[in-house]
């Protein structure tokens, strides 16, 4: 039996992954697979994750007991969280499957994308305020130590270290890449799989997320959920609201000197170069002064027809900022 553990990275189209799984568990047993409900949250099996690391491996062992009672003879099962990328001991999860064979998998994005959405996801459910490039910076997040751990309790030939580049993976789909190269199956076939078009965890942009930034300087953490929905309804006011943020050259040069010997290491071990910066980058500024009028008062309107939570921010915004400066 083979034990499939897709570790994410985040933002490599995790949402999209474990919500298509979920949605055809059912066909994929029919093809021998099983994507178990045995410590699965929803769509994703952070159950299971977070029981590593917290340390709780009897909770781990009772998951894994759990999934081989939902077992019938299906020959291959995937796991699928990104907090597996943060697992501690790791032999730990290995044995608990009592001499299965157990292979991770990697999906990598470069790394100012990669940095800028994990920094917009933040400042989309969060409280922090900074500029993308000092999250970036500050946050310190190599890849290649995640990698390698895996890789030392696992085998290098148990670990499957892929590029989340719409250009290369099959079908410039995350769904269609993993299920090609991981399962072998071709989900393009038909055969009545579940493929939605629906945008999973959106990332905002724009001066809809420089809004939001400007908001977490005194937001109120009870009110974070409200507006966490709130803000994915006006992402879809206007496309310039939803995507990447741009990146000034010499931020990605900042990146790219902190990353390179990553980059480097990943390349030397497992083969697969992942980009500093993508060749070319469709991007929203944020803000974007020639707009941040128009876009706000859009915002605005939509809101208070709709009564959000948002409004007495914005209430807020209009006492703190006056429509002009006062003359000298």
């Amino acid at each position: 039996m083979d034990i499939i553990i897709h570790c994410g990275l985040n933002k490599t189209g995790t949402s999209s992954l474990q919500h298509f799984l979920a949605s055809n568990d059912k066909i994929l047993r029919d093809h021998g697979v099983l994507y178990p409900n045995s410590g699965r949250e929803a769509e994703c099996h952070h159950g299971w994750s977070l029981s590593n690391i917290h340390h709780d491996h009897d909770q781990f062992n009772r998951l894994a007991d759990g999934m081989f009672c939902e077992r019938a003879d299906e020959q291959r099962v995937v796991l699928s969280s990104e907090a597996f990328q943060d697992a501690g001991r790791i032999d730990l999860i290995r044995d608990a499957f009592r001499g299965a064979r157990v292979s991770a998998v990697f999906y990598l994005r470069n790394y100012v994308e990669y940095f800028t959405s994990w920094w917009g996801e933040d400042v989309q459910s969060g409280t922090i305020c900074e500029h993308a490039t000092n999250f970036a910076l500050m946050k310190q997040r190599f890849l290649f130590p995640i990698l390698n751990r895996w890789h030392d309790a696992l085998g290098r030939g148990n670990i499957m270290v892929l590029p989340y580049q719409h250009e290369v993976m099959i079908g410039g789909d995350v769904r269609c890449d993993f299920m090609k190269r991981v399962l072998d199956i071709d989900i393009a076939s038909g055969e009545g799989w579940s493929i939605t078009q629906e945008i999973h965890n959106p990332s905002i942009s724009g001066n809809l997320l420089f809004l939001k930034r400007m908001i977490n300087l005194f937001i109120q953490p009870d009110d974070l959920p409200a507006l966490r929905d709130e803000f994915e309804i006006l992402a879809q006011l206007k496309d310039s609201f939803l995507g990447l943020c741009h990146i000034e050259d010499k931020d990605i040069a900042d990146i790219k000197a902190l990353y390179e010997a990553d980059r480097d290491s990943i390349a030397q071990e497992f083969g697969v170069i992942v980009p500093i910066a993508a060749a070319t980058r469709r991007a929203n500024r944020s803000p974007d002064l020639a707009t941040l009028a128009e876009d706000l008062a859009l915002i605005d309107g939509y809101a208070r027809a709709h009564g959000f939570v948002l409004c007495r921010y914005l209430d807020t915004l209009t006492h703190l900022v006056p429509a002009k400066a006062p003359r000298r």
